[in-house]
């Protein structure tokens, strides 16, 4: 972390940025229904802030964080910015790794005294969950509105009840989203490996087998398809349970709409700008088999990027580009296959996972966009 040393530009500490963070959520009047994006709480003491003032002076400054969101960051700093300026955003995700971001400052508010909170919004978006560690088993989504047209993707719906899996279906029928219903164990087996791209799944199918079953059937058949798990106050040892198992995610009941849309979007929605990407080939080419069976491996290789980045496994990393390099372009997934080779090269030049990092979330991000096409 570049400055990590130096002082903030307020000289606050990390008591007196908390309270002060504190003050000034205690008097925000933003209305959160226009936000799509989730404001979180990201206190840090010291961060970078490179700005480009008009007239091609550059400056470097240590200044403190207050929020964060995909889109954008809230600093705090003891002097004016002019809206407008060009800045990049230099700070450490939770893993310790420095993410740097680049964008312009759009607004910059007195507060009191010396304090000045500036606003910087992304030139791209990040991903919230890679950089803070949110965890989608608490129901921490990082979306606050989710728009159901922007939701594409093949979804399994498996819900204890008929009613229940009705009320779902009816709930994200304003979606782009491919739904396919099934209450049985071997129903959902068998659409699954057909393909999907998430399963919203009850803790108790209406065969009678628990979510838990259901998931061990589906990881060991070699389905890595994100499942979020539907059910009824969980505490913290049945959520571990549910993870080690294989869930991806848990929405509590009773279900909302918006609560519903905020999780299917956390897993179905692009991270960055874009849109979901579809492979350019189509149905009747000869590689299309092929393009299916890739789909269904896709997201154990995010999972295995996901992992090495963690872990610092370089090894597991490259694995992962290589085979995503050479399969992407031949499948219709030449942008996939493109960022692959880039960050496949990043890694080997640099020889650490800290030298291809940002090719590596880039790449990741790519291929959680990637979805199947919808049919019909």
């Amino acid at each position: 972390m570049p400055n990590q040393r130096r002082e903030n530009s307020l000289r606050l500490g990390e008591r007196e940025l908390k309270k002060l963070a504190g003050m000034l959520e205690d008097g925000s009047t933003h209305n959160s229904k226009q936000r799509e994006h989730v404001r979180w709480r990201f206190c840090e003491v010291h961060a970078g802030l490179v700005v480009d003032h008009p007239g091609g002076t550059r400056q470097t400054l240590v200044v403190a964080t207050r929020n964060l969101s995909r889109r954008g960051i809230g600093l705090l700093h003891s002097a004016y910015m002019y809206p407008g300026t060009k800045a990049e955003v230099i700070f450490a995700a939770g893993d310790g790794e420095p993410v740097r971001v680049t964008g312009h400052i759009t607004r910059c508010a007195h507060v009191t005294g010396r304090v000045h909170e500036i606003g910087v919004c992304f030139d791209e978006e990040i991903s919230i969950r890679d950089v803070l560690g949110l965890d989608p088993m608490r129901e921490a989504y990082s979306l606050e509105q989710v728009d159901p047209a922007a939701l594409h993707g093949r979804v399994l719906v498996v819900m204890g009840s008929e009613f229940e899996q009705r009320m779902i279906v009816k709930m994200l029928e304003e979606t782009n989203l491919d739904l396919r219903v099934a209450g049985d164990l071997g129903a959902v087996c068998e659409k699954a490996r057909e393909g999907c791209d998430l399963i919203l799944c009850d803790t108790t199918l209406q065969s009678g087998e628990s979510g838990v079953d259901l998931l061990a059937e589906l990881r060991s058949s070699g389905c890595d398809a994100p499942v979020i798990i539907v059910g009824v106050g969980a505490d913290p040892s049945a959520l571990d349970d549910l993870r080690m198992a294989g869930a991806n995610g848990y929405l509590g009941k009773p279900l909302q709409a918006s609560r519903v849309l905020q999780a299917v979007g956390e897993f179905l929605i692009a991270d960055g700008d874009g849109g979901p990407i579809f492979s350019d080939l189509k149905s009747d080419d000869p590689m299309w088999d092929l393009v299916q069976a890739f789909m269904r491996e896709l997201p154990g290789l995010a999972l295995t990027i996901e992992r090495a980045m963690r872990e610092n496994d370089l090894a597991s990393a490259l694995g992962a580009c290589r085979t995503l390099s050479g399969s992407g372009a031949p499948l219709g997934l030449d942008e996939l296959s493109k960022l692959a080779s880039r960050a496949e090269q990043s890694l080997t030049e640099s020889g650490t996972l800290r030298g291809g990092g940002s090719d590596l979330r880039a790449l990741l991000i790519t291929c959680r966009r990637v979805k199947h096409r919808p049919t019909g």
